[in-house]
């Protein structure tokens, strides 16, 4: 037997040189490993924080995108409007104007005497009206709505002197459907259409100027739309009682004239309106004053495409982000980009697409404004 003498110098076997350097690579290489473990935990960390921070600023960034966007949304809304409002009263204030609806009201009340109207006349205007109440009016409205119109109860409220006057303006008209303000004056001869003929030009131009829908004067006493640019079926009949007196057009007009200040200018939500084949449609109304006494309303039909135009711009907004208003009802203002996913053709005023959001109920309810990551009005995030 032989043994191993460690103060030796013989060169130690194969075996036990391979066993020795084995321990020198495991602890070199735990040594190693110690080494990256302290040096990459840091790392780690700075990476997180700085992952973190930078998601944090992004996210931050676009918050204060989205309130920006918002912020010059509603001050060009409330721009717009303020201006057809300042427009408006500098309208009603017009000495021109005030002509216009007395020259306008004047022919109203003469329009049977000055065409020598008798009861045959009358009965066979009605009868050449009710044509296009039911046949373009009715049939562009079904087009449009996808419902009957209840042309039957129009016709029958309507007052012989309205009925001639559309029956001149609308039936007897020869531009077609949509264009009946081309028509400069009917060829009756009366005072009604000398007046029409002097001022129909110049509100033409007006309105088409302002971008408005249309353009009304309607008589204080009696609530009769003497006056409007476009012709449709609310022409010459009464915001007092006649058919559409119910409507947000008949309730603006009420309160113009209840207001007692000259300078104020009353203003109707967007509803759906039928003469304009349940469009939706506001109303901006301002009194005509004669000295001391209302003497009429001058009237603006506010588009709803110029709305939707300015809420609904989407620059800066990617692919999915949009602005859209909505009302206390919780129905839309607004067209939605998405309209043709949610299955509409249009969101204003559609009871089919309610908004029902944290956001809407936060801005509605309480009155307080933010930015929030919630469910919107399609259930995306």
């Amino acid at each position: 037997m032989s043994e191993f003498d460690p103060s030796s110098t013989d060169t130690p076997t194969p075996a036990v040189a391979h066993v020795a350097g084995g321990i020198r690579g495991l602890l070199s290489n735990r040594l190693l490993l110690a080494l990256l473990t302290v040096s990459l935990l840091p790392l780690a960390v700075m990476g997180y924080a700085t992952y973190q921070s930078a998601a944090g600023a992004i996210e931050q960034q676009a918050q204060q995108q989205l309130e920006t966007v918002n912020t010059i949304t509603a001050k060009a809304v409330a721009r717009y409007f303020e201006s057809m409002e300042e427009q408006l009263r500098i309208t009603a204030d017009n000495r021109m104007t005030l002509e216009a609806l007395e020259a306008f009201s004047d022919g109203y009340g003469k329009i049977l005497a000055d065409d020598t109207l008798t009861d045959d006349t009358i009965s066979q205007a009605r009868k050449d009206l009710a044509t296009y109440y039911n046949g373009e009016f009715a049939t562009e409205f079904e087009k449009q709505t996808g419902t009957n119109a209840p042309t039957t109860a129009l016709l029958e409220n309507l007052p012989d002197q309205a009925a001639y006057l559309q029956y001149l303006y609308i039936r007897r008209n020869e531009n077609p459907l949509g264009s009946k303000e081309l028509l400069n004056a009917a060829d009756d001869g009366s005072a009604y259409s000398a007046a029409h003929a002097l001022y129909h030009p110049i509100f033409r131009s007006f309105l088409k100027r302002l971008g408005i829908y249309d353009f009304f004067l309607i008589d204080a006493e009696s609530g009769t739309i003497v006056y409007s640019v476009y012709k449709e079926l609310d022409f010459c009949t009464s915001l007092k009682n006649g058919s559409f007196s119910g409507t947000n057009f008949g309730h603006v007009f009420q309160e113009a004239i209840s207001g007692g200040r000259r300078d104020a200018v009353a203003f109707a939500d967007f509803e759906t309106y039928l003469p304009s084949y349940q469009a939706a449609a506001s109303f901006i109304a301002a009194p005509i004053y004669d000295g001391r006494k209302v003497r009429g309303v001058a009237v603006f039909q506010l588009p709803i495409d110029r709305m939707t135009e300015i809420i609904g711009e989407t620059t800066g907004m990617g692919d999915t982000g949009e602005t859209y208003a909505v009302a206390a009802d919780g129905l839309f203002r607004s067209q939605s980009r998405f309209a043709d996913e949610l299955g509409v053709e249009s969101t204003i005023i559609n009871p089919q697409v309610k908004v029902d959001t944290v956001a809407v109920q936060t801005a509605l309810d309480e009155g307080t404004a933010g930015t929030a990551i919630i469910a919107d009005y399609r259930g995306t995030e």
